[in-house]
């Protein structure tokens, strides 16, 4: 099932499950860290580094264009190959 592309510049909420390890990582990383890089917010921040590895996989996969296909949902439930 697909939903319509998003408009350029709206916002959507995601939900992601990580270790707690790396949540913390994170948090401390923004919270030590977000004055001197400009991030406002922690959403503003996790934006920054979502974008930052899907423009390296782009690069690496894709020739520097950007994929198409992200209105699609997902597979849920148990990860491929567990």
């Amino acid at each position: 099932m697909s939903s319509p592309p998003a408009a350029a510049g709206s916002e959507a909420k995601i939900t992601v499950t990580t270790r707690a390890e790396l949540r913390d990582r994170v948090r401390a990383a923004y919270t030590m860290t977000h004055a001197q890089e400009g991030h406002r917010t922690f959403s503003e921040f996790v934006s920054a580094l979502l974008e930052q590895e899907a423009v390296r996989l782009e690069t690496e996969y894709n020739q520097g264009n950007e994929f198409h296909g992200g209105n699609v949902s997902l597979p849920r439930g148990r990860p491929l190959g567990s």
